[in-house]
């Protein structure tokens, strides 16, 4: 698996720092590198994050060249199935 370098940024024209500094995780894919360190709450929680750029390509200076954008919300999972009182309605059939 390769290893990726991302950045997680309010805005996409925010500039990306030196890559040495950057959050590095192994990973199938640049989608899948992004999505694995949003699931570990690697995520800056001080600032609004709209976008994690990964790393594709690096110039001799140590500055991304090239960097995959992938957006990025904050994750609220409801389940579909149970209430606020934790009902499990799942069995049940609405008509």
């Amino acid at each position: 698996m390769p290893t990726y370098r991302v950045h997680f940024a309010a805005n996409h024209t925010d500039p990306i720092p030196p890559v040495e500094t950057l959050l590095s995780i192994e990973a199938n894919d640049p989608v899948d590198a992004a999505d694995k360190l949003c699931r570990a709450g690697h995520v800056p929680q001080a600032e609004l994050v709209k976008c994690a750029r990964v790393v594709l390509a690096v110039a001799e200076n140590g500055r991304a060249t090239r960097a995959l954008r992938v957006a990025v919300t904050p994750a609220h999972v409801v389940p579909l199935d149970w209430d606020r009182e934790g009902r499990d309605y799942g069995d049940m059939m609405f008509g």
